[in-house]
């Protein structure tokens, strides 16, 4: 890892934003819909605003000619791509000469990674899908913009949260994320970090309500069965309420947190793997010191959830403007899209268990048929639940579903037990080959492709997996 050449094309990208803002250019800042996407586009909007520059933030599902085409014929002097834009810097070249940057942490070539307008930290040997989100990237150029953007410190984290960059022990963030952005959001007193039990609504819902609302881990039977959860627990004589108040998980003592524990195991566990279930269920929290209590923004994972619900619900401007500090109607609009948006992925969960025909297995590769039922913009929250679940730690998982332009939109995540193998490369190049587009993380990726180049796409994918499982296993006998 290279983070002072790095922290150098930093400097060099900052100083053409700047260079925007002094010249008084019209900027555009385009960010991905998701909450790394919503998180990064406001951290770089928020700067450019601090610095009485003039910005507008839009955000957008995917890139594509199209786009960028139409980008050009609208009235902007200076554009910044925010947690997307790899695959097109040649288009970009083409379309908007040297008027755009590109803030990213995806994978892309060598060429790409290395051009003078991108800000990607793959050029610098640092892990974009572990180490710093788009968020990250953001807020990095923030921060060198003026030091008081140290305040999007918060947003970095969250971004990076909801990316499931919370790849340390216990769930911690590492890399970048934990050495720079956490430490500064620690040094300001924006942040707590701490161990606990790692529900969401811990401190919002009451207790049968929280289990059952959290899908990471998927806790089979109980993620979005609150009747059961509830049942389980009172059948173990749980104590769930103070009179006629239901208490919540953070008002917990240890001992009834470890009770808690031991009930749900059984749930979680096959062969008696219970230390890995402890694990699932117990991690690193992120506390935003800053939010009112009790709110669904004060813990940093829900904060995510909550601007994944807006953006992947059609309504990505009550996410930038809570980012932003709305805590009036569009927090209160959030709220309500969140609770609707669990619930429409409560039920595509139900479905998908449900109906053995929309699930099947070949070899360590998991196809989830999701036609008709998973919305598009929900594809990749669905893949990372269906993920996270203990059956599929050693498993390729491949959630597909059906656009409106009848074409397929295409989740791939590879479970946690399986190393050594770069889905968002083999993804990326098997897209290309049958005309479609994809790519990703080593860990996380997706692709657009026709729906008649679906058996092909599955077909040279095992095939990718497996030849690289097979280098892998060879280079550890030798």
């Amino acid at each position: 890892m290279d983070f002072k050449e790095f922290r150098e094309k930093s400097d060099s990208i900052t100083e053409l934003i700047e260079n925007a803002i002094d010249e008084g250019k019209q900027i555009i800042v385009c960010c991905h819909l998701d909450a790394d996407g919503l998180t990064a586009g406001s951290i770089i909007g928020k700067s450019i605003f601090r610095e009485e520059g003039r910005a507008i933030i839009r955000t957008i599902s995917e890139l594509n000619q199209n786009i960028i085409t139409n980008l050009r014929n609208q009235d902007y002097d200076f554009y910044i791509f925010a947690d997307i834009g790899m695959g097109y810097v040649e288009i970009l070249n083409k379309e908007l000469e040297n008027k755009w940057i590109i803030l990213d942490h995806h994978q892309s070539s060598k060429e790409e990674l290395e051009h003078i307008r991108v800000l990607n930290p793959h050029a610098y040997g640092i892990d974009g899908g572990t180490e710093i989100s788009g968020a990250g990237v953001a807020y990095v150029v923030a921060k060198r913009i003026n030091s008081s953007n140290r305040d999007s410190a918060v947003l970095a984290i969250v971004g990076a949260l909801a990316d499931r960059q919370d790849q340390g022990p216990s769930r911690s963030l590492i890399g970048i994320n934990q050495k720079i952005i956490l430490k500064d959001a620690k040094m300001h007193g924006l942040i707590k970090e701490e161990k606990d039990l790692i529900f969401y609504g811990r401190e919002t819902k009451p207790i049968h309500e929280a289990i059952a609302s959290t899908n990471m881990p998927f806790i089979p039977l109980l993620s979005g069965n609150p009747d059961a959860c509830l049942a389980a627990l009172m059948s173990s004589n749980f104590k769930l309420k103070d009179g006629e108040k239901w208490r919540t998980i953070a008002e917990l003592s240890y001992e009834e947190k470890m009770k808690l524990i031991e009930i749900l195991i059984p749930y979680l566990t096959k062969n008696g793997a219970k230390s890995e279930a402890i694990e699932e269920l117990f991690g690193t929290i992120y506390t935003i010191l800053k939010e009112e209590e009790g709110t669904i923004l004060r813990d940093a994972r829900e904060y995510g959830s909550f601007l994944n619900a807006c953006g992947r619900s059609g309504k990505p401007s009550i996410g930038i403007l809570v980012c932003l500090g709305d805590r009036n109607e569009a927090y209160y609009m959030g709220e309500k899209i969140l609770a609707e948006y669990r619930k429409r992925i409560t039920q595509y969960l139900q479905i998908i268990n449900s109906d053995v025909k929309r699930m099947s297995y070949q070899g360590n590769i998991v196809n989830v048929i999701g036609d008709d039922i998973v919305d598009e913009k929900m594809l990749g929250a669905i893949a990372s639940i269906i993920s996270s679940s203990p059956l599929f730690r050693d498993k390729v998982v491949i959630v597909r579903t059906k656009t409106k332009e009848n074409d397929l939109k295409i989740s791939i995540r590879r479970g946690e037990k399986i190393k050594d193998l770069n889905i968002g490369m083999i993804v990326n190049r098997i897209a290309k080959e049958l005309n479609g587009s994809g790519g990703g993380h080593s860990a996380a990726a997706g692709a657009r492709i026709s729906i008649e180049q679906y058996e092909k796409f599955i077909a040279k994918l095992v095939e990718g997996i497996n030849y690289e499982k097979n280098r892998s296993e060879d280079s550890s006998k030798n």
